[in-house]
């Protein structure tokens, strides 16, 4: 009888999965000695030294889709219903096709991956991935999945020479001019100086390039402007300085054939002639693009200077042009007339700041007097119920305007000094260096990614739906209302608005989703949609806080049976299974002699060795030795990797049958 030990020659824990020659799973061993292997012999497995990868492969082709807004499975409406759309995710894998790692590895990949997936400033960074184990045994049960966001709106950055008042931060909009207005960094805030002589808005207006968005819990943009009064009067009114202060999204500066505007700040639907009541007298203030925007200029020659209020919405052609918000003048408003900057005096506003306050969709404007008083200008939920109509309030902040950074324009006659300025002193933002934030990277900015994937008319369709579109029914009350915050205890939470996730194809609810497959792969077969009225689990005393588990174990690891098989000997076995002849000589069991399934050093004796008959009626020379391992399909066991070592024994039968008393 004869020991033959077989090897691959690969080393311990190489991974190849490409070659069949010499890998783990299937290699050929060539004899150097002829082995003669008697008439009538058997051969069985004597033992097995195999690796097992607990690797998984995540694959850029593994997709989900992310969606934040209404609990859908609640209101029965599809996510195209409102101010937000499914946003398309992939395993982050810094350009790799596919990647074998560890169930560490895994999660930390999707964390960042789910991050990515939902890039609102209030949550990004801050949703989890976990591996879930049970609490007693410590064994593997699936996967976790927390969701949440920030608690306030962020820090007060005004005068953080690092991460806003920093001059760096700041550009023309219209990159191929050069600015009219100087920007400084000074202890009051980042500071607009309008340069000496004649000044048009291409030259004044000043837009971000870099630092962080406005927190939407809360958020506060408030922008001094007594340097922009006139020396007439008082000193308390405005006049022969225009002036702009906005919040604007942040657009890729590039110029494509998706948005030839972006050298101009400009969106690629945006059409500035279609704007209205503004920028007639004096100046050209249509051609700046704001979300929202605060201008001060005459509505008519020689007359005096007020404050109108725009915004970015549809115009009779259905694309994008700045619409007036009518925020004085109907039953019940605040302001029967529009206001007036000019007066002074005590008949004068004594306008000495614009403040923007944004709280989830909603975003309100303030003006605030010499006296410190702050009195709304225009705000959805007060307006609204004063009686406001469509075209007297601002739109909802939806997800292509997640991302809002101020933005401000000075205008000029040569006769004005140069000393007429703008200070930004007050900014909340969440700082992050979450995914290395940059203002414009696509994997921090919704509006960007599209943009720079070429996807410009699905962000056009979205800042063109009905909540924005004030061409129909001006004067009829919304249809859709905005939501605001709500503080219970120490915690702030989006009202009727949370994180959901699709991993399989959603039809009816989640539009837009066709190639989710992650389902399986995460364990959230039996429910592959998350939302918090499916499988949603409340924190108890935080009411940010969703979790969800997988409601059953995945297999990402291979469990399947495998099956040692010397293929190129005359023994024969049969799979029924495949219904045909094998060459399969021993099943491994689940778990090696140390009880273990995964990992490297797995080793395999059986207790009582079956032997299987050769069917050789003559000596056998055996020169070589083709080993491989297969799953119970008979397919190669590819999650084997490294040195696999196979002993086999062969012998003379020992259950021959007698004839005539000769063996």
């Amino acid at each position: 009888m004869s020991l033959v030990i077989c090897s691959n020659i690969r080393e311990e824990t190489l991974i190849n999965r490409n070659a069949n020659y010499e890998s783990a799973f299937s290699f050929h061993n060539a004899l150097k000695q002829t082995l003669q292997i008697h008439p009538n012999s058997e051969v069985a497995v004597q033992s097995v030294k195999i690796n097992k990868a607990a690797n998984i492969i995540l694959k850029q082709s593994d997709v989900w889709y992310q969606f934040f807004g209404k609990d859908l499975h609640l209101t029965q409406t599809n996510s195209d219903q409102g101010v937000g759309r499914t946003i398309f995710c992939t395993p982050d894998l810094k350009g790799l096709a596919s990647k074998n790692v560890t169930m560490e590895e895994f999660a930390d990949i999707m964390e960042r991956s789910i991050n990515i997936g939902m890039p609102h400033p209030d949550i990004y960074g801050l949703l989890k991935f976990d591996i879930e184990r049970d609490a007693t045994t410590n064994a593997y049960k699936g996967f976790k999945i927390t969701t949440t966001n920030q608690n306030t709106n962020g820090t007060d950055i005004y005068d953080d020479v690092v991460n806003f008042n920093n001059v760096s931060y700041w550009t023309n909009a219209f990159d191929f001019v050069a600015p009219a207005v100087t920007v400084t960094s000074t202890a009051a805030g980042i500071t607009f100086t309008k340069n000496a002589g004649i000044v048009q808005s291409q030259e004044g207006c000043q837009h971000m390039i870099n630092g962080f968005p406005l927190s939407h819990q809360g958020g506060k943009c408030w922008f001094d402007l007594k340097g922009m009064r006139a020396p007439t009067g008082d000193g308390t009114g405005y006049g022969s300085r225009p002036w702009q202060v906005g919040l604007c999204r942040s657009i890729l500066l590039d110029d494509t054939i998706e948005n030839a505007n972006a050298d101009q700040g400009n969106l690629a639907y945006y059409d500035p002639s279609l704007s209205t009541n503004l920028g007639a007298i004096a100046t050209d203030f249509q051609a700046n693009y704001y979300d929202v925007v605060v201008t001060c200029e005459q509505i008519a020659a020689s007359g005096n200077y007020k404050l109108k209020v725009h915004q970015a919405t549809v115009n009779p052609v259905g694309t994008v042009s700045l619409e007036e918000v009518k925020y004085y003048g109907y039953a019940g408003a605040l302001h029967a007339n529009i206001l007036d900057l000019s007066q002074t005096g005590a008949g004068g506003i004594n306008l000495a700041e614009i403040r923007f306050t944004l709280e989830n969709e909603i975003l309100e404007i303030f003006y605030v007097n010499d006296a410190g008083a702050a009195i709304r200008i225009c705000g959805f939920s007060a307006d609204s119920a004063n009686g406001a109509k469509k075209e007297n309030l601002i739109a909802p902040m939806g997800q292509t305007r997640w991302n809002l950074y101020p933005k401000i324009c000075i205008v000029g006659t040569a006769a004005v000094p140069a000393t007429a300025n703008i200070v930004i002193n007050k900014y909340t933002a969440h700082i992050t260096t979450f995914n290395n934030f940059k203002m414009r990277n696509p994997d921090n900015n919704f509006y960007t990614r599209l943009e720079g994937r070429g996807q410009t008319s699905e962000l056009e369709a979205m800042d063109t739906r009905e909540m924005y579109d004030m061409t129909i029914g001006p004067t009829d009350a919304p249809t859709y209302t905005p939501t605001s915050t709500v503080t219970t205890g120490a915690n702030t939470a989006f009202v009727d608005r949370a994180t959901q996730f699709i991993f399989a194809q959603s039809d009816t609810l989640y539009l837009d989703t066709p190639n989710a497959n992650m389902a399986a792969l995460l364990g959230f077969e039996t429910a592959p949609v998350l939302a918090p009225s499916i499988n949603g689990i409340a924190d108890a005393t935080d009411i940010r806080q969703f979790t969800y588990k997988s409601d059953s174990t995945p297999e990402l690891f291979s469990t399947a049976s495998l099956f040692v098989r010397l293929d190129n000997f005359t023994q024969t076995s049969y799979n029924a299974g495949t219904g045909r002849p094998s060459k399969i000589l021993y099943h491994l069991p689940r778990f090696d002699t140390s009880n273990r399934d995964l990992g490297t050093g797995l080793y395999f004796e059986p207790t009582e060795r079956t032997y299987v008959a050769l069917n050789n009626s003559d000596t056998l020379y055996a020169n070589t030795m083709d080993i491989s391992i297969s799953n119970d399909n008979e397919q190669l066991a590819t999650d084997l990797i490294g040195k696999t070592i196979v002993v086999l024994h062969f012998r003379k039968s020992q259950n021959l049958v007698t004839i005539d008393n000769k063996k």
